[in-house]
C-alpha cells in the first residue's frame, strides 16, 4: 500500500502524484462529457504495480469542474483473471504441440517445431530440452529467439553434479523456478556464472521421466516474470505427452529393426533383401554377390539339437562379418546367406571369398558351401545373384559327395531335383530312364495271385538307380543288431552306464522275441515261405535279422574253419569303434565352438 501525505504532494499535478508522470495522462478527461455519467475502468499504477478498477465522475468543486475517483484494488482478481486467460491460450497451444507430435513424422523432425511453438507462446529468448545418456546430459535440441545467441554447441556431455540441486527439486515433482540468477551470486557461484555466460536472467525447466527415472529436462530461458509461476505446469504437461511421442518413437524404430533384420544372427533379413535388391538394379555399379549355404544344419539340428544348430549359425555370422567388413549381411532363409560387397574392386572381393572359403574349413562343424559372382555393374542384378547361387550349389554338390555320411541335404538327391524342370522330365521319359515294376499281391489263404503293385523307379544317367527314402549307412544294419550300440547312443559313450543299461534291456528284448515266436511261426506256415517240423517256432531274440544271429551263434567256428562269422563280427567291431572315435571327436568340436562363442560374447 502506498500513503500519499498532503505536505507531500502540496502543489503538485495529480498525473506527478498518482502516476510519476511529468505530463497529464492521455487517457484523463476522454471519458468525461457531462456531470451525470459514471465512468467504469481499470488501469495498473506504475508506482504501487496494483491494478485498480476505478469509478468516476464530474463534480463542481469551488466553482470549478473536478474529478471525483473512486479507486478498488482488485490486483488478486485481476492476476486470476490473466492465469485464466493465460491457461486458456495455453491449453490451445498444447492441443497444437500435442497434435503435431503425433503427425507421422520422427521426434527428431517435430521437436524444433515444437519448441519453436513453446518459445514464441512464452515470449521466450530460448527454449531446448535436455537429455540424459550415459550420466551426462546433452541438448539435443534447442530454439533460439532473433538475436540470441545459440548454446547448444557448448552444452554438451555436463555432469549431473552441475543439476545437483534442480535434482532435489525434480524428486518431488516440481519444477526449477529461477525468478533472479543473481539470487544465486552468493551461495551457487559456479551455477551463477555458466547461467550469466548464456545471458540468462531467468528460467523454468521441467524434468522429463521414463519409468518413474529422470532422464532429461525441458525449459525455457528469460520468459516474462509475471508469467513464471505458470509456465511450470504446462512444461510439465508438454514434457509427459514428449515422452509418450519419445517412446512410441523407439517402438517405431525396433519395429522397423525387427522387420528389416535377423534376430539370432543381426543380418538383415529377406524383406530387408527384397529391398535393397531393388534399389541396387538402378545404381549399376560394382558389386560383389557371396552366397553361402551352411552344410549339414538339419543334421546338426536333429542330432544335436536346436539350440546347438543356432550357435553353429551365430559362429558362420561371426566369421562371415569377420571377413567380410564393410559390406551388407543378409539372412535370407533358415541357413541360407548372401553377401553383397557394393563398390569393391574385383580382387579385394575374390580375395575375401578365399579367405571365407578357408574360415569355413577349420573345423567340421561349420562348414558352408559357398558361390560369388562380382560384375561391372548391377543392372542385371538377378543374373548375378543366379551365377553365384549355381556356384554354390556346385559347392556343396562337390562337399556331399566327400562327405556321403549325411542323412539329408536337400540337393542331395540331384537327378531327381532336376525332374521338376518340365523339359528335363520329358526328356528323361523320351530316353527310357523311368523303369515300370510290377508286385504282385498274394493270397494268404490259398497262395493265389490277386493283384499287382506297379512301383515306377528312375534310373539315373550314372546307371543306379534311385530309390525313394534310401538313406541306409554303412554298417546300419549290423551296428542297429546289437543292445550295445543304442546303450551307447543313449549314454553318450559311458561304458558304465551302457553296461547297466544292457543288463536291464536285454531279458526285455528277449521277452519281446520269445512273445512274437507264435506269431511269426503262424505266418510263415500261413504263406508257406518255410517248412517246420511240428513244435517248432521261429524266434529271433536279437535286434536285427539273421546276419547278427548267425555270427554270434557261430562266432567260434573258425576252430573248424570257417572265419566267416569271425569276418562278420570283425567288421562290426571295426564299425563301431570308428563310430566312437567320430562321437568324441564331434563332443570335442562342440565343447570348442561353446568355448569361442562365449569368448566371442565376451
Amino acid at each position: 500500500m502506498r500513503n500519499f501525505h498532503l505536505d507531500s504532494i502540496e502543489g503538485k499535478r495529480c498525473y506527478e502524484v498518482l502516476h510519476g508522470r511529468s505530463e497529464p495522462c492521455p487517457f484523463c478527461g476522454e471519458h468525461f462529457t457531462d456531470y451525470d455519467n459514471i465512468v467504469t475502468w481499470e488501469n495498473t499504477n506504475p508506482i504501487t504495480g496494483r491494478h485498480y478498477l476505478l469509478k468516476d465522475r464530474l463534480i463542481e468543486w469551488n466553482d470549478r469542474p473536478a474529478r471525483l475517483e473512486i479507486a478498488f484494488d482488485v490486483t488478486e482478481a485481476e492476476k486470476e483473471k490473466q492465469s485464466l486467460k493465460f491457461a486458456l491460450r495455453a491449453e490451445d497451444m498444447l492441443v497444437d504441440c500435442v497434435r503435431s507430435l503425433y503427425e507421422d513424422r520422427g521426434i527428431g523432425e517435430i521437436l524444433p517445431v515444437i519448441l519453436d511453438k513453446l518459445g514464441r507462446f512464452m515470449n521466450a529468448d530460448r527454449s531446448y530440452v535436455f537429455m540424459l545418456r550415459d550420466g551426462k546430459l546433452y541438448n539435443e535440441y534447442e530454439w533460439c529467439a532473433e538475436g540470441v545467441e545459440s548454446q547448444m554447441d557448448t552444452l554438451q556431455g555436463l555432469p549431473l553434479e552441475f543439476i545437483d540441486r534442480w535434482l532435489k527439486i525434480f524428486d518431488r515433482q516440481e519444477c526449477m523456478v529461477l525468478e533472479d540468477v543473481q539470487d544465486l551470486k552468493e551461495n551457487y557461484r559456479n551455477e551463477y556464472e555458466i547461467l550469466t555466460a548464456q545471458g540468462i536472467t531467468s528460467l523454468v525447466a521441467a524434468p522429463l521421466e521414463r519409468d518413474g527415472h529422470f532422464c532429461g529436462a525441458i525449459g525455457v530461458d528469460n520468459p516474462p516474470l509475471e508469467q513464471l509461476v505458470n509456465i511450470g505446469p504446462l512444461l510439465r504437461t508438454l514434457g509427459y505427452f514428449l515422452m509418450l511421442s519419445y517412446r512410441r518413437d523407439e517402438n517405431e524404430k525396433e519395429l522397423n529393426r525387427l522387420s528389416y533384420h535377423d534376430t539370432l544372427t543381426s543380418f538383415y533379413n529377406r524383406n530387408r533383401y527384397t529391398a535393397d535388391t531393388d534399389n541396387l538394379r538402378v545404381t549399376d555399379s560394382p558389386v560383389g554377390i557371396v552366397y553361402l549355404d551352411v552344410n549339414g544344419l538339419k543334421d546338426i539340428n536333429d542330432l544335436r539339437g536346436h539350440a546347438f544348430g543356432d550357435k553353429v549359425l551365430v559362429e558362420c555370422a561371426r566369421r562371415m562379418r569377420e571377413t567380410f567388413d564393410g559390406a551388407d549381411f543378409y539372412r535370407i532363409g533358415g541357413d541360407e546367406f548372401v553377401i553383397i560387397c557394393r563398390e569393391w574392386s574385383k580382387e579385394v572381393f575374390e580375395e575375401k571369398v578365399e579367405l571365407l572359403r578357408k574360415n569355413f574349413e577349420r573345423d567340421s562343424i561349420c562348414r558352408a558351401a559357398v558361390g560369388s559372382r562380382w560384375a561391372e555393374g548391377s543392372d542385371d542384378l538377378s543374373q548375378i545373384i543366379a551365377d553365384a547361387d549355381a556356384r554354390m550349389y556346385e559347392d556343396k554338390k562337390e562337399f556331399y559327395r566327400r562327405s556321403p555320411v549325411s542323412r539329408r541335404y536337400r540337393h542331395q538327391s540331384d537327378e531327381v531335383i532336376n525332374l521338376s524342370n518340365p523339359e528335363v522330365l520329358a526328356d528323361e521319359l523320351g530316353k527310357n530312364h523311368f523303369v515300370v515294376y510290377v508286385q504282385p499281391k498274394v493270397s494268404s489263404a490259398d497262395r493265389s495271385a490277386v493283384g499287382a503293385e506297379a512301383l515306377i523307379r528312375y534310373q539315373s544317367k550314372e546307371g543306379s538307380m534311385v530309390l525313394p527314402g534310401n538313406e541306409i549307412l554303412p554298417f546300419a544294419g549290423l551296428m542297429s543288431a546289437s543292445l550295445a550300440l543304442p546303450a551307447f547312443l543313449v549314454t553318450r559313450g559311458n561304458l558304465l552306464q551302457m553296461s547297466i543299461l544292457c543288463v536291464i534291456g536285454a531279458p526285455v528284448f528277449l521277452w519281446v522275441g520269445t512273445a512274437f515266436a507264435p506269431f511269426m511261426t503262424e505266418l510263415a506256415i500261413a504263406t508257406g515261405s518255410i517248412d517246420l517240423q511240428a513244435g517248432e517256432l521261429i524266434s529271433n531274440s536279437l535286434i536285427n535279422g539273421p546276419v547278427f544271429t548267425y555270427s554270434i551263434s557261430h562266432l567260434f567256428m573258425f576252430l573248424k574253419g570257417n572265419f566267416m562269422p569271425l569276418i562278420i563280427f570283425a567288421v562290426w567291431l571295426a564299425g563301431f569303434i570308428l563310430y566312437y572315435r567320430d562321437l568324441m571327436r564331434e563332443a570335442r568340436e562342440d565343447a570348442a565352438l561353446e568355448a569361442g562363442n562365449a569368448k566371442a560374447g565376451q
